[in-house]
This record gives C-alpha cells, structure tokens and sequence, in this order.
C-alpha cells in the first residue's frame, strides 16, 4: 500500500506526499525495531527476576545441604574420638572394644558435600543476565559462587582421602559376619572388625594413624560446613533475600 502511494505521488511529482509516506516508512520500522527490544528487555528482566527467585531457593536448599554435612561429620568423629581415646589407654574391656568398632566403621568412608549451583552459574556465566547485575550485586554473586566452589572443592579432596589408603588394607582389619538383616537391606556394606586382639592394635601405628587422619578429616569437614554456613548467610543478607 505505501509502495503503491509513494509510486504515485513520484509520477504526479507530489515531492510532499513522497516526504510523508518516506517519513511514515521509517517511523513505522523505528517503532517496529523499538518494540522488539522493549520486548527483548522486559523477557530478560523477567528471566533475570527468575533466576534471583531461583538463587534464593537455591540458597536454602544449600542450607539444609549444610546442616546434613555437619551431621554426617559430627556424629562419626565423636565415634572416632572415643576409638582413639580406647585405643590410646590399651584397656582390654568390652567398652573399649565397642568403641574401637564403632570408629572402624566410621573412618572407612566420608560423605560428600554436592551443594546446588545452577542459579549461581547462570548469573555468573550468562551475558544477559550479568549485564542487568549492579556493579556492587555482581561481585556479591560472584563472591557466592567463589567460596561455595571452594567449600566444595575442599569436600571433595576430603571425601577422597580415605580411598587413597583403605583402612580395610590393614592387615589388622577384616570383616565382620553380616546379620540376616544386613544381608537383606538395600545399600549393604559389611561391617569392619579387628582381627587382632584389642592389646596388639592398641600399639599398631599404622592403625593409630588412620583414626588420627579421619579426626583431622573430620574437623576439616566440620569447619568448611561453618564457611559454607557464613556465606549463605552473608549473600542472602547482602542479596536482600
């Protein structure tokens, strides 16, 4: 329809009209051109509103991450502490003998930390996203991303460690009869036992050694569960969720 117009106001030599339909086109792809980026913006501040709903979900779940890291932790060094205060006294009691146990078991594995960083990965990688973060709200999520990837890289060297040297290695350390119930239930691991009397293991560094390593493993895990703990809090206040 403008083509046909401007056609024929150029015949007629109708330099206005041609001015006025020229003006019409070019505002009318201006506009065009203008809207698809209105649009553009708005689904971009919509996505980036998105993933700060999603960082604040993301946070708190990696709360109750933390508070189940700190628990797998606690309770097995208290286990390990009281193997090594056993070991440490070489009393040959049945007490003494059960809480040697109670640490073999403990100090054969540690749990992982595994938090969830999608949402801090999207507003630290995506350019769109990032190009809507404050200077100040960028480093801040930034910061968040730096020490969780820390925390958890830390985890994992510690969930390593004990692969490095089984303690099911140690020539003083066998495995125990599996009850009818233990044979039946889901996720089965037989259980460690000393197959050397209490007296003699009492005085096998090696052996020793491995319950020191897991103590300080332990305590290694509990303290990244407290910087973990400190940024949550740090970023959600900073992030005003």
């Amino acid at each position: 329809m403008i083509l046909r117009s401007v056609s024929k106001n150029v015949r007629d030599q109708n330099w206005f009209a041609v001015g006025l339909d020229f003006a019409i086109v070019v505002l009318g792809v201006f506009l065009g051109i203008q809207l698809g980026n209105w649009n553009e913006a708005r689904s971009e501040r919509e996505r980036y509103a998105a993933a700060l709903d999603q960082l604040a979900e993301e946070i708190e779940a990696n709360r109750e991450i933390v508070a189940q890291y700190r628990s797998d932790y606690a309770e097995p060094l208290e286990r390990v502490r009281h193997a090594l205060d056993a070991l440490s006294t070489c009393a040959v009691m049945a007490e003494a003998e059960a809480a040697v146990d109670a640490g073999l078991q403990a100090i054969r594995g540690t749990p992982g930390f595994y938090p969830q960083i999608s949402a801090i990965r999207d507003l630290t990688e995506d350019d769109a996203l990032k190009r809507l973060q404050a200077p100040k709200e960028r480093r801040q999520i930034q910061d968040l991303r730096r020490l969780i990837e820390r925390v958890d890289e830390g985890s994992n060297f510690v969930e390593n460690l004990p692969f490095r040297n089984p303690i099911e290695d140690h020539p003083m350390v066998g495995y125990a009869g599996a009850t009818e119930d233990e044979r039946t239930r889901s996720g089965f691991v037989r259980r460690l036992a000393l197959n050397a009397p209490l007296e003699e293991a009492c005085r096998d560094e090696a052996l020793i050694e491995a319950f020191y390593l897991w103590e300080r493993v332990g305590g290694f895990a509990l303290r990244l569960a407290a910087i973990a703990d400190e940024t949550l809090d740090t970023s959600e206040a900073e992030l005003g969720f």
